[in-house]
C-alpha cells in the first residue's frame, strides 16, 4: 500500500490536507485561519500561515508513516 498527501490553500484562508491511500482519498484535515477581532498585519499573517502549513505537513507525514500491516 502506498500513502501520500497533498496540502492546498483553503478558500477563506488556511490550508486543506488531503490524505490518500493507493491513490484513493481517505480523509481530509482543515487548517483555517483563526478569526480575530482585527485583521492580521503582514508579519502576523505570514507567521500564522507558516504555522498552519507546518501543522498540516506534520499531520500528513504522520499519515504517510503509519504502518499498513
Amino acid at each position: 500500500m502506498s500513502r501520500s498527501y497533498e496540502i492546498k490553500p483553503r478558500l477563506g484562508g488556511g490550508f486543506v490536507l488531503t490524505m490518500f491511500e493507493d491513490g484513493e482519498e481517505m480523509g481530509r484535515g482543515i487548517y483555517p485561519l483563526p478569526e480575530l477581532g482585527e485583521p492580521f498585519d503582514d508579519d502576523e499573517l505570514k507567521f500564522t500561515l507558516d504555522a498552519l502549513h507546518g501543522e498540516a505537513m506534520s499531520d500528513g507525514e504522520s499519515w504517510v508513516s503509519l504502518s499498513t500491516d
